[in-house]
């Protein structure tokens, strides 16, 4: 069911003694573009693993996310949210400051400069401006020691901005398409930044291309899952006796874009159709769905696959618990985009799933083909069927199930990714707490 979190929409400020007490870790701003998301369930574990590691926490995002459907997770997380403000003082604020301090004419000056060969940039500096230079001022006053944004664009922007009008120091973590599609921009704010967070190897290597001689700043730090909650479901698997005159159940969790393959993996579908008996279903949603139910309609796999829009982590639980293999056959779409390291697939490994996907990006980091589940090349429909009837065996599945698993909770694990970007953190943030000063003129 729906999970309605009751967000309190009225705080909008906090104070010093919520974040600084003696001996704490440092108090960490996180600048997200919208909260919360269902499908940015890697940022909402981040947050609570590092609350749970002793850091306090404000989170501010530059938008709300539309209502609906909220991981009850998020719950958690309510006291320290601080929602943007768009109400017409905000707008009279941030312009009487612009034109009266020579800092915020001087920081607006060198983004919208940088930014103005994506339109996209350029625009999100202009409209968040009145965010930035009231959330500058509080994050001085209450004392908080770091900034951290998710995703290199609007956040690691308004980041950047907070940085330069306060001193306070800022990491950001680089995740897909942030690096492939809107790159304008980004070394400037790789020299500025404390560190940056590459979720994967590949990242790192393409950080290096923009911005040469940064290797001190990369660091390569996954978005890990909980993997203790899926212990439970790989114990149950491991323990279950294999059915084999049931159809094989497969599952897919993913937002319905071009990029994560839904429609190669639907050709794979259609060509095992005869050959096997299967199940498919989708978890997720997105601009693809109807087209997708067109095709599904075309190719003549009404019987076989449903799609269950988009779940909850509980929900998500449930299918992992019906399926037998995990599919996600990832592209690369013209403009760039493409997957990182699908944080769906970690959550399929750690419940003991074999897990299918494409030699793309950095999913190749998190997945030894032939030993811990199986690679195809991006947009190989055949080579994706061919993998998909291999899993028929039940032995192959379980061996690439335990091996999965054992892979996540050795390199993926939440708490050992929190604790890289903790210590990361800690070696940035100053010390001791300046007194908060007015920005220059």
């Amino acid at each position: 069911m729906p999970v309605d979190c009751g967000l309190d929409s009225s705080q909008t400020e906090w104070s010093k003694a919520d974040l600084v007490a003696p001996g704490s870790r440092p108090a960490i701003a996180y600048i997200v573009s919208r909260f919360p998301l269902l499908t940015e369930t890697f940022i909402l574990r981040e947050m609570l693993a590092m609350r749970e590691l002793g850091h306090k926490l404000k989170i501010l995002p530059l938008r709300r996310a539309a209502s609906g459907r909220q991981h009850p997770e998020t719950q958690a997380l309510s006291s320290a949210m601080v929602w943007p403000d768009w109400g017409p003082g905000a707008w009279i604020g941030a312009g009487s400051r612009w034109l009266r301090h020579r800092a915020e004419r001087s920081a607006w000056a060198e983004l919208a400069w940088g930014g103005r060969r994506d339109f996209n940039l350029l625009a999100a500096t202009l409209a968040y401006w009145p965010q930035v230079s009231r959330l500058a001022d509080s994050c001085r006053a209450a004392g908080i020691r770091h900034l951290h944004a998710h995703f290199a664009t609007h956040p690691a922007m308004a980041a950047m901005a907070i940085h330069r009008l306060t001193g306070i120091p800022f990491s950001f973590t680089v995740h897909a398409h942030d690096l492939f599609e809107h790159p304008t921009l980004l070394r400037q704010k790789i020299e500025a930044a404390a560190f940056v967070a590459a979720i994967s190897r590949y990242n790192r290597d393409e950080l290096l291309r923009l911005a040469p001689g940064a290797e001190e700043k990369l660091r390569i730090i996954h978005c890990g899952v909980p993997t203790g909650d899926y212990e439970e479901l790989a114990r149950a698997r491991s323990a279950a006796t294999p059915v084999s005159e049931r159809p094989l159940r497969l599952l897919c969790v993913a937002a319905l874009r071009p990029y994560k393959g839904h429609s190669i993996l639907l050709e794979a579908c259609a060509r095992l159709r005869g050959r096997m008996e299967f199940e498919l279903r989708l978890a997720g949603d997105g601009p693809e769905r109807r087209r997708l139910e067109s095709r599904i309609g075309g190719l003549g796999l009404a019987a076989q696959v449903r799609l269950l829009g988009w779940l909850t982590l509980p929900q998500v639980r449930e299918q992992l618990a019906w399926a037998d293999v995990f599919v996600l056959p990832s592209l690369r779409e013209p403009g760039g985009r493409m997957d990182g390291i699908p944080v769906a697939l970690m959550e399929a490994m750690a419940s003991g799933l074999p897990a299918l996907s494409s030699r793309i990006s950095g999913i190749p980091e998190l997945i030894n083909s032939g030993a811990n589940g199986w690679l195809i090349e991006p947009g190989d429909a055949a080579g994706l069927s061919e993998a998909i009837e291999r899993a028929r065996d039940a032995e192959l599945r379980r061996r690439w199930g335990e091996a999965g698993r054992q892979t996540v909770a050795e390199d993926f694990d939440l708490l050992t990714c929190a604790r890289q970007l903790s210590r990361a953190i800690a070696s940035a943030a100053p010390a001791a707490l300046s007194t908060p000063t007015p920005i220059p003129t």
